[in-house]
């Protein structure tokens, strides 16, 4: 753990972003099967491509970014910020940019009221943003479908640039402004952050000022670091990170 100053007034891991040992094959194998899970389960649970990336990060046949296995660590119950005993269950979900429970027209229409906006105006808006037309909003919002009849929807970088420009999210919360109060609380600033994750000043300030939308993977990781997930509270103290003490490697 980082010993520095900043670190002693937040006494929280810098670790978030675990280094990659040299046998994190062995660790991850290891680890599965403790749980009695199948390599199909994690991939499952961290939205991968299926069991083959899972096999390949335990054979070495593939490398695993710190990134990822910062993710399988929480997966697999192995990181070191998580709580004694806590599993990673189906309620644990990592996710940003959501479908609306009342469905894409009614959100759409719903927010564009409570922000006085036309649906010309959002189109006017996401059209530069992401070339979402005023015609793709209104098969949208109509519920029309397509040319081949399948129902209007925006695709996964339309929907962020649309929530984005009605400041309305449909995970509920406000991400942009969230984050920052969450930080703030920390006393960090966007660079601390950023070390701390691994990415850049400008991604965290985008995030902010609500240029961007984290990915659920990185989403998962500003929880840890800003220790606000529901299902569990990020321990104060120091937690072992030796993964032959945890494994019996």
């Amino acid at each position: 753990m980082n010993t520095n100053k900043k670190a002693e007034k937040n006494p929280i891991f810098y670790n978030v972003v675990l280094e990659v040992p040299e046998n994190v094959g062995d660790i991850l194998a290891k680890a599965r099967e403790n749980l009695a899970i199948h390599q199909k389960e994690v991939s499952d649970r961290l939205k991968m491509r299926g069991r083959a990336s899972i096999s390949e990060y335990e054979t070495g046949k593939a490398p695993i970014s710190e990134h990822t296995l910062s993710l399988m660590a929480i997966a697999l119950n192995l990181h070191p910020n998580m709580p004694d005993k806590m599993k990673f269950g189906e309620e644990l979900v990592f996710e940003t940019n959501p479908v609306p429970e009342e469905g894409y027209s009614a959100f759409i229409l719903n927010a564009l009221e409570q922000r006085g906006m036309t649906l010309e105006e959002l189109a006017d808006i996401t059209d530069s943003a992401e070339g979402i037309t005023l015609a793709e909003l209104q098969r949208i919002v109509e519920e029309k479908a397509n040319e081949k009849g399948k129902l209007s929807i925006p695709r996964a970088k339309q929907w962020v640039k649309i929530q984005l420009a009605l400041e309305t999210y449909a995970s509920g919360v406000n991400i942009s402004k969230l984050l920052r109060e969450k930080r703030l609380a920390k006393g960090w600033n966007q660079p601390e952050l950023a070390s701390i994750l691994k990415l850049t000043k400008q991604t965290i300030s985008n995030y902010e000022s609500g240029h961007s939308i984290p990915g659920d993977h990185i989403w998962a990781l500003l929880m840890l670091a800003l220790d606000f997930h529901p299902n569990y509270h990020l321990l104060k103290q120091d937690v072992s990170s030796d993964w032959a003490d945890q494994l019996s490697l």
